[in-house]
């Protein structure tokens, strides 16, 4: 993910033509995230189904509460944070 810039970088794995995705985080748990966005769930599934026409990243849509909703989640756990600068906030 582009923390900065709001942007997904590369589609999450999304199993089963659910709205889920299942991490793993550096602390040694695990955790399911069922996401909000359908356009972003919509992205992930263009990967698979259309890798020729996938593109690579995808900006958080402005005024899309549930992608925002999404992004915010992920830029939480998001290790490098005081690396970065400010973080996107949409």
């Amino acid at each position: 993910m582009g923390p900065v810039v709001g942007r997904w970088v590369d589609a999450m794995g999304i199993y089963h033509r659910g709205r889920s995705t299942f991490f793993g985080f550096a602390d040694g748990h695990a955790g399911k995230r069922s996401w909000q966005s359908q356009g972003l769930v919509d992205w992930c599934f263009t990967a698979i189904d259309y890798p020729g026409s996938f593109a690579f990243y995808r900006n958080v849509p402005a005024g899309d509460i549930d992608e925002a909703a999404d992004w915010n989640w992920a830029v939480e756990g998001y290790a490098y944070k005081s690396l970065t600068g400010p973080i996107f906030r949409p």
